[in-house]
Order: C-alpha cells, then sequence, then structure tokens
C-alpha cells in the first residue's frame, strides 16, 4: 500500500505561501482518503483513488512527484499516473461514446434520410417520365381534336352550301317539270322562290352566274307560251260560238217552216270520272302576265266572294245530303286550287262553320226518321238489335278491343233508354218521382241487360283468356331454384302491362262498376292461375326461393291493385271492397309457407285470422310439395341455423296433421 506520510517532517518552505500549498495539498489527500473509500470499493486501490481525486480536483502535484523522488520510489508514482491515464482514456472513451453514440444514430437516420430521398428522387423522376409519356399522348388527341373541329366546321360549312344548293336544284327540277307539263303559274312560284330566298346566298357562283342568265329567259318563255294558249282558248271559243249561233238559226228557221217541235239540250261533253281536273290559273291582263301583289289582290278578292256565297247558300240549305254535296265538291276546288299555291285556308274555314248547321239539318232529318220509326214500330226493334249483338259476341270472332266497345254501347244505349223516358215523362206531364223508382223502366232497357251481360262475360272471358297466355310463361320457372329471387319474374311484368292497359281503356269508355267487374275478374283470374300451378300434378315439388319469387310477383301485383282501386276513384264508391282482395288467397298461401311457424295454421283462432281463405285440402297437397331448401349433397348445409331448422319442424308438424286431418 502506499501511503503520504506527514508533510511537515523534511519540507522547508521559503514563505507562509507554501505552507498554505503544502496545507492544501494534504487537506485535499484527507479528502481523497475519505472519498476513495467508495471508489477502492470498485477495486481502485487508495493511492490511485487519491491520486485521481487530485487530478479531479485539479490540484498541484508537485509536491506528491516531488516527495515520490525523495523516498525513492518514482515508479510507484509512474505506475499510479499509468493508470489514471487508462482510466483517464476509459472515461474519455466512455465520454465520447456517451456523447457521440446519438451523433451516430443521427448520422445513421440522416443515411436513411438519403436512401429515401434518393427513391423519391427515384420515383418522382418515374412519375414525370409517365406524364411527359401520357401528356406527350394527350398532345397528340388534343391537335387530332382540334384538327377534327377544323374538319367538322369545314364539313359544316360544305353541308350548308351543299344543302343551299341541292334546295336550289331542287327548285330547278320542279320548274322544269311545272313548265314541260305546261303548269306555267307553280313554275313561276319556284322562280320567284329562287330569286327572293336564294339568289343572293349561292354559294357555288358558277350556279348563280347560270340562274341569274337562266332566270329571264324561262319567264320570258312562259310568257309566250301563256299569251299562245290564251288568244288558242279565244280562237276556240269564238268559233264554239259561232257554231252553236248557226245551230240555233237552222233551228229556228226549220220551226218556222213547221217541221215539228224540237227540244233543246246543253251539249256536254262526257269526261271520265278519273280525269283530273286541268285549270289554266295563270293570271294574265291584256296579254301580260300580273305581278305578284297583283296576284295575292285578285285572289284575295275572290276567296272573299267564294265565302259569302258559300255561308249564303249554307244558311238557306234544309237538306243534310245537299249541304254534305256541296262540301265536297267545294273541298275537291280547294284540293285543286292548293296544287297551285293558293291559300285556300278561308274557303275551307266556311266548311268548318257550317258544320253546326249540317248537325242541325241532321238531327231534324233524324227525328223525322225517329218519328216515322215509331210510328210504324211494332214494338220489336229491341229486339232485333239485342238478338244482333248477342250473335256478334257470340260469333267468337271478336277480340277484346270489340267486345270492350260493344259493352260500351249497350252501356250508352241503356243511359238513352232512361233519358228517353224522362223526356217522355216530361213531355206527358208524370211526375219525375214516379219515373224514378227502380221498377219504372222500359223493356228496351230490361231486353238489353241480356246483351250486357253476355257482353261483360265475353270481355272478362277474354281478357282471362290472355292472361292465361301470359301466366303460361310460370311453366318455365326454376321452381327449385338455389338462389334467392330478389326481384319479380319477366312474366309479370307483361301481365301488370296488360292490367294497365285494359283497366285504362276500360276508365275511359265503360262505367265504373263494369270497371270493377272487369278489375275482379282479371285479378281473381290470376290468383287462381297460382293455385292452380302449385296444385298441378306437374309441379312435382318447389323450395322456399321459389315462393320468395311468388312472393315479390304478388307484391307487385298488390301495389298495381292498390295504385289502380285508388287512382280511379272506386275506393270511395266501393268502400268495403278492394282489387288487393282478389289476391287474397295466394297471399295467405304464401305468408303461411314463409312463416316461421306454420304449425299454426291448424289453430282455429290464428286460422280465422290469419289463413281464412286457404282450404285444408289444398293447403296439404301443396304443403306435400314445399321443401324448406334445395336438394342436393350440401342440401344440409343449408339449414343451419335454429331458426331455419325450427321452421322446417314446424312445417312437419304441420304436414303431419294435415295428412290426419284429411
Amino acid at each position: 500500500m502506499f501511503c503520504f506520510p506527514d508533510f511537515t517532517f523534511g519540507m522547508k518552505y521559503r514563505n507562509n505561501d507554501h505552507l498554505v500549498g503544502k496545507n492544501s495539498v494534504l487537506s485535499s489527500m484527507m479528502n481523497a482518503k475519505m472519498k476513495s473509500r467508495n471508489v477502492a470499493e470498485n477495486g481502485d486501490t487508495v493511492e490511485d483513488s487519491i491520486l485521481m481525486t487530485l487530478i479531479g480536483n485539479g490540484e498541484d502535484l508537485a509536491p506528491m512527484v516531488r516527495h515520490s523522488f525523495e523516498t525513492g520510489k518514482p515508479e510507484s508514482l509512474l505506475h499510479q499516473l499509468k493508470n489514471v491515464v487508462k482510466k483517464k482514456e476509459i472515461e474519455i472513451e466512455e465520454l465520447c461514446k456517451l456523447h457521440y453514440e446519438e451523433f451516430i444514430v443521427a448520422v445513421d437516420e440522416l443515411r436513411g434520410v438519403l436512401v429515401d430521398a434518393e427513391e423519391l428522387k427515384s420515383e418522382l423522376a418515374s412519375d414525370n417520365f409517365r406524364l411527359q409519356e401520357i401528356g406527350s399522348a394527350l398532345l397528340v388527341r388534343l391537335e387530332d381534336l382540334l384538327e377534327s373541329y377544323s374538319i367538322k366546321k369545314n364539313v359544316t360549312e360544305a353541308v350548308k352550301m351543299s344543302r343551299i344548293c341541292v334546295e336550289v336544284l331542287d327548285l330547278c327540277i320542279k320548274c322544269n317539270k311545272h313548265v314541260s307539263e305546261g303548269q306555267f303559274y307553280p313554275a313561276l312560284k319556284a322562280i320567284d322562290q329562287i330569286e327572293k330566298s336564294y339568289m343572293k346566298n349561292i354559294p357555288v357562283k358558277t350556279l348563280k352566274n347560270l340562274l341569274e342568265k337562266r332566270v329571264p329567259v324561262i319567264k320570258s318563255h312562259i310568257e309566250k307560251k301563256v299569251c299562245g294558249e290564251n288568244l288558242r282558248f279565244a280562237s276556240s271559243a269564238r268559233q264554239k260560238n259561232e257554231d252553236m249561233l248557226a245551230r240555233q238559226k237552222k233551228a229556228e228557221e226549220e220551226s218556222c217552216l213547221g217541221l215539228g217541235d224540237f227540244t233543246y239540250s246543253l251539249d256536254v261533253e262526257e269526261i271520265d270520272e278519273s280525269s283530273v281536273l286541268k285549270i289554266n290559273l295563270m293570271p294574265l291582263t291584256a296579254g301580260d302576265l300580273l305581278l305578284a301583289n297583283q296576284v295575292e289582290a285578285m285572289w284575295e278578292t275572290a276567296v272573299s266572294k267564294v265565302t259569302l256565297t258559300l255561308e249564303n247558300q249554307f244558311s238557306q240549305m234544309d237538306t243534310a245530303s245537299h249541304l254534305l254535296l256541296v262540301k265536297d265538291y267545294v273541298t275537291l276546288l280547294g284540293a285543286t286550287l292548293r296544287q297551285y299555291g293558293y291559300d285556300v285556308g278561308p274557303i275551307l274555314d266556311t266548311l268548318t262553320k257550317s258544320r253546326d248547321k249540317y248537325h242541325e239539318l241532321l238531327l231534324a232529318e233524324c227525328r223525322l226518321q225517329i218519328k216515322d220509326a215509331i210510328r210504324n214500330d211494332s214494338s220489336e226493334i229491341a229486339d232485333v238489335l239485342n238478338e244482333a249483338i248477342l250473335s256478334t259476341i257470340q260469333s267468337g270472332s271478336i277480340g277484346v278491343s270489340q267486345a270492350m266497345q260493344i259493352a260500351a254501347n249497350i252501356a250508352f244505349l241503356e243511359k238513352a233508354c232512361d233519358y228517353f223516358l224522362q223526356t217522355a215523362s216530361k213531355h206527358c206531364g208524370i211526375p219525375t218521382r214516379m219515373v224514378a223508382r227502380p221498377q219504372t223502366t222500359l223493356m228496351a232497357k230490361m231486353v238489353l241487360k241480356t246483351s250486357r251481360d253476355e257482353a261483360y262475360l265475353s270481355l272478362l272471358d277474354l281478357v282471362n283468356h290472355k292472361l292465361t297466355e301470359y301466366l303460361s310463361l310460370m311453366e318455365n320457372v326454376n321452381w327449385i331454384i338455389d338462389d334467392v329471387v330478389q326481384h319479380k319474374s319477366d312474366y309479370m311484368n307483361e301481365v301488370v302491362i296488360y292490367l294497365d292497359t285494359i283497366l285504362s281503356t276500360a276508365q275511359q269508355i265503360l262505367p265504373l262498376d263494369v270497371m270493377y267487374k272487369i278489375g275482379n275478374g282479371a285479378l281473381e283470374h290470376v290468383n287462381n292461375s297460382f293455385m292452380d300451378t302449385l296444385l298441378s300434378d306437374s309441379l312435382k315439388r318447389f323450395t322456399a326461393n321459389a315462393v320468395m319469387g311468388i312472393n315479390n310477383d304478388i307484391k307487385t301485383l298488390e301495389l298495381f291493385a292498390d295504385e289502380k282501386f285508388h287512382g280511379t276513384g272506386l275506393s270511395e264508391i266501393y268502400k268495403e271492397g278492394s282489387f288487393r282482395g282478389c289476391l287474397l288467397e295466394v297471399r295467405q298461401l304464401v305468408n303461411l309457407l314463409l312463416s316461421s311457424q306454420p304449425e299454426n295454421f291448424m289453430n282455429p283462432v290464428i286460422r280465422m285470422k290469419n289463413y281464412n281463405t286457404l282450404d285444408y285440402k289444398k293447403v296439404g297437397i301443396i304443403c306435400e310439395k314445399y321443401k324448406d331448401s334445395p336438394d342436393g349433397i350440401f342440401g344440409s348445409l343449408s339449414n343451419r341455423g335454429g331458426k331455419q331448422s325450427n321452421r322446417k319442424k314446424s312445417m312437419d308438424v304441420l304436414k303431419r296433421r294435415l295428412k290426419e286431418f284429411n
């Protein structure tokens, strides 16, 4: 052990400062001894601990070094200094390790950031490359689009120019055709249209120049042709007049000579009925063509005179057939004039105004005919009508629309009987209350009741027959389908569309009570068709999924039935009934098959509440065909879950009890 002696022996100092230094060193050494105990516990010697403490406190080591040399033991001090150096190196290393470990971690993180930055740079470059590729393609497409727009613009302009040229050429063709056929007025109308509407807008210069040259030539040609025709017409008229005067003079001379009595008749040339009425309507004055405004003024004057004449003549007519004959002739004249471009609207309007006059005359004639029929009636007119209607209905050659029209006509005849009875009682002075009694009616109405009932039955049979054709598509339904059906069947769309068409038409032309009967009969037929299909021997087995499909179809029909029943006002008349009630049997059957406890059907209270329309025997037959899940290798796996298993058990109980009951 290295121990420090008392430094007061063998040492001399020159002044008190040295003594102070000596005392401070000694005190430090003493403190170091006390502190070194803890250090010694870690494996260090006391001397090393003291030396470390002095160095750590920054004390002067000169006295210690001097003392070591004076005592002749410098090696021990050197060894201690080496130990101190080694420990300091360890401390320095630990210090560096402590302080620079975070730096190293930061450097590592920075390197990671650099790697990420490189990856990001690579991705950015890749994205930029792809963007450049996409952008290049888009730029190419944009250039193509701009080029297409330019082409479209040019094509549009070309089409516009072509359309104008085609319209002009079409007018030219019509003009040439009219000229070749001698119809000069339409030809002039076509030329006038070319000059006013197209001449300034013709885009092709060659065509425009050609028309500017040819139009005056065509006008001149037409003028010459018309003048020549008028001259020939005038010459022919003079010749005919001279011939007629000559024949008249000869007849007078022969009469004076007593050669006998002569009957004069006006010679009329016979023409074929299929011949075309040809009239030269070219307006001419003094050998020259009239201007357009002059033609219009002349035509307006002619129209006003014709309409005034027609109104006067119509007001004086007393026979409907005469008025109808004049109407036919005027209509023929108007059609002819319209072909030449004249506006005959006012003339036709005059015919329209004469409609009331025609109806009055026709009604008066009908009154006379009815009076004659009643005066000469043998009380069998109604029976003949009834037999004719029944014969038509029972012929089997009518369709739904014809049967519906017959039913509407019969309803109208019944109303006519009531109206006739009310009118007759009013003229005869019979009190209205007596006529309003239910038992007071015409025999004809009672006879028509047979036809009405037969017409309704025939109409309903035809509607049900058509529904049967649509419902026969149920044969194509997969009754053992594995998947749950989420929508209505295709054939149900056809059924709903057909029912909507029938009921909408019936609402327009039939009484509401008849419409109600047709709707009830049709929906009851649909209900019975569903039941017959499930009861038929051809259907051996069906699953719950198929029942869900039927449920979707029934929901569709129920929504349609409610909409029609409330939308047509039937709900205000038949407050205790509805179209939905016609589907009640199949609805209760579907509810029973989809019920979680179908065995409750055997409970009288529940059956009367929820299943009162179902028959035991029918339910038993249908339940025997019912499978809660599809058959197959994995059929048992579809029965997972307590609810489905309980429903199957309940259905089995119901089947067993129905067998016992039946």
